[in-house]
């Protein structure tokens, strides 16, 4: 409705002042919710009431005008008006309006406005205005006009207070603002540690022994250090030239030959009187604590050999009986030993009931220790090595003992070529030129590969044992480590004979470091290339798969080739020449070509391409390739 037509309603309605009224009672208009269910909308918008739609039969006419007046009471009962709603004023609509300039009012007498028609018969309530608490007198513009209302109110009615305008909202925002910031950085600082932890390559998880390259050192020959008395000890094994060895080899892990008491050290060390005390003429239970701290600082690993074939088993022991054997893993256990070679299982004293007490025995350490045994039908899911010795002797076949092993231990094998129970690899090849290529040739094995000490440079027995020395004829396997090939010291002083007779290194000086530096990158190969170290049992190989094969050889020329790989990897492949003589072998048919990781003794051959068909091969010589996947 606008606001002329209800300034001319108004008029009209003052006009009939003069009627009568059948009573002096008004009657009260409907409550505003009628029109506005919303209480706040009632509160704050009457002047929004919806008119009543407009019905034809009810069309305002002068005949139909009713006549009537308001008395002095009720006029002012319509003129102050209190609304129900608290804190809103109103007053009437009858109070004087002007109006100036309006289209509208001209049109005022010729045709009821709709306030009149609500002010009507059919229609008992009285039109209220409101006006602005800010400004009571302020002028309202309607159609260019301008509308004085003296129309008022207070206030809006107050809303109610909810329980949760009363918290303190400043520290609720410095707790939520802190703890955002916290979450964040927890989140910054997860995220940075899994990118920290995550793995720096995607190499498959192995034991660490199937990595490693062992070196067999028997104590009594490695280094005489501490007491100068011309046997070897413990202090010798750790001083800082064989550290640096042993780490300049690449090697995993050293396993020590018997360090036992005896009653005659190091003639009858094979008879050793007990597993945890050591013989005085090596040394101390400390040294082998420092010992082990110092291999490990340089990633090496400790294997002690451990004569179980010394207990001797009481069948009809009570059930308080403690096994020795596990008395002496608990003990080297805690002096960090990593893993045993169990020296005479085999021993008849040993084996009625043999597998229950492996798997006693193993409850003993933890499953990083290995566990390394002599070759016993059916304890091959009980030990982690079965030791082998390959017999390069008479220069056979190797295809026929090496496949078989593997098939029979599940490549689960500790391989060796020469060990302190047998004769020096020097002394039993036909040309023993080849050591370091029968070395580099059982380094492509599956399985873990072990080195007696002294064989990397060809170490020979002494030749010529005299009468005084007769009864050491069943150790000249072990004469004494010759340092001074490498510029070092030697086994002993000057001045001290050593126990054993030296005997001769076929490789000196500039040789001896080709064969070194050859062994050394054929053990880090094998330590980071998963083409080397998986077999067929190892965690993370697929199983009942195979990455190893003989794709060639000639008994008759030495020649052999060595296939090894894994899945989305090159193919590793080792050549040798075990025989005695050069020979230039055509492999096109298995190989293109490949690129050199490893040549010996030719080591300028090292990291170029090469092709089959024109290969040659001196004896003795080995190039490890790496060729398509």
């Amino acid at each position: 409705m606008n606001v002329p037509e209800l300034a001319s309603g108004v008029e009209a309605a003052n006009s009939l002042s003069s009627l009568a009224l059948p009573s002096t009672d008004l009657a009260k208009s409907p409550s505003s919710s009628t029109f506005l269910g919303d209480e706040e909308a009632r509160s704050t918008c009457p002047l929004l009431t919806p008119s009543p739609p407009a019905v034809a039969n009810d069309q305002y006419t002068p005949e139909n005008e009713t006549t009537f007046s308001l008395t002095d009471d009720a006029n002012d009962e319509i003129t102050h008006f209190q609304s129900p709603l608290e804190g809103v004023k109103f007053s009437a609509a009858r109070q004087s309006m002007q109006s100036e300039g309006s289209t509208s009012s001209g049109s005022s007498g010729q045709e009821p406005t709709a306030c009149v028609q609500l002010l009507g018969p059919h229609h008992n309530y009285q039109h209220i205005y409101m006006t602005t608490a800010v400004d009571p007198d302020g002028p309202l513009q309607e159609n260019g006009g301008t509308v004085n209302m003296p129309l008022s109110f207070d206030q809006f009615s107050n809303v109610g207070d909810y329980f949760f305008t009363t918290w303190n909202w400043p520290l609720i925002r410095q707790i939520s603002s802190f703890f955002v910031v916290a979450v964040l950085i927890g989140a910054f600082g997860i995220a940075i540690t899994m990118i920290a932890t995550l793995p720096k390559d995607c190499d498959p998880p192995h034991e660490w022994w199937t990595s490693a390259t062992v070196y067999e050192i028997f104590p009594a020959s490695f280094k005489d250090s501490k007491y100068q008395d011309g046997v070897g000890d413990l202090s010798g094994v750790v001083s800082p030239e064989s550290i640096n060895y042993l780490k300049g080899l690449g090697i995993g892990a050293v396993r020590l030959n018997s360090i036992f008491t005896s009653h005659n050290y190091p003639e009858d060390y094979h008879n050793a009187e007990s597993l945890t005390d050591v013989n005085q003429k090596l040394g101390s239970i400390e040294d082998v604590r420092t010992l082990a701290k110092k291999l490990h600082a340089n990633n090496i690993s400790l294997i002690l050999d451990l004569p179980v074939h010394i207990v001797k088993y009481n069948s009809t022991a009570g059930p308080d009986y403690i096994d020795p054997v596990i008395n002496a893993l608990e003990f080297w256990r805690s002096y960090d030993v990593d893993g045993f070679y169990f020296v005479g299982l085999d021993n008849e004293t040993v084996q009625p009931h043999l597998k229950s007490r492996l798997q006693s025995w193993r409850q003993a350490v933890s499953k990083r220790h290995v566990f390394i045994a002599p070759p016993i039908l059916g304890i091959e899911n009980l030990v982690d090595l079965v030791h082998i010795s390959l017999d390069l002797t008479h220069g056979g076949p190797l295809r026929s003992p090496i496949t078989g092993a593997l098939e029979l231990w599940s490549q689960k094998i500790l391989w060796s070529v020469g060990h302190s129970g047998n004769l020096r690899l020097a002394d039993r090849l036909k040309d023993s030129n080849n050591t370091v290529a029968a070395l580099l040739l059982l380094m492509s094995l599956p399985g873990t590969p072990s080195i007696l000490y002294g064989d990397e440079i060809g170490l020979k027995a002494p030749q010529d044992l005299d009468t005084d020395n007769g009864e050491l004829q069943h150790l000249r396997q072990l004469p004494p480590m010759p340092w001074a090939y490498s510029n070092q010291n030697k086994f002993t002083d000057h001045n001290v004979l050593p126990w054993m007779p030296s005997g001769e290194a076929l490789l000196k000086n500039s040789d001896a470091q080709k064969a070194q530096t050859a062994v050394a990158k054929m053990a880090v190969l094998r330590k980071y290339s998963p083409q080397m170290y998986m077999t067929n049992h190892t965690i993370g190989m697929p199983r009942g798969s195979k990455n190893f094969v003989i794709k060639y050889e000639n008994a008759e020329t030495g020649v052999i080739v060595v296939q090894r790989w894994y899945q989305r990897r090159h193919k590793v492949v080792t050549i040798a020449n075990l025989g005695q003589n050069a020979i230039s072998p055509d492999l096109s048919s298995y190989y293109h070509g490949g690129k050199v990781l490893i040549a010996y003794p030719n080591a300028r051959l090292q990291g170029q391409d090469i092709t089959m068909r024109q290969l040659s091969l001196v004896a003795g010589e080995v190039l490890v390739l790496q060729v398509d996947k």
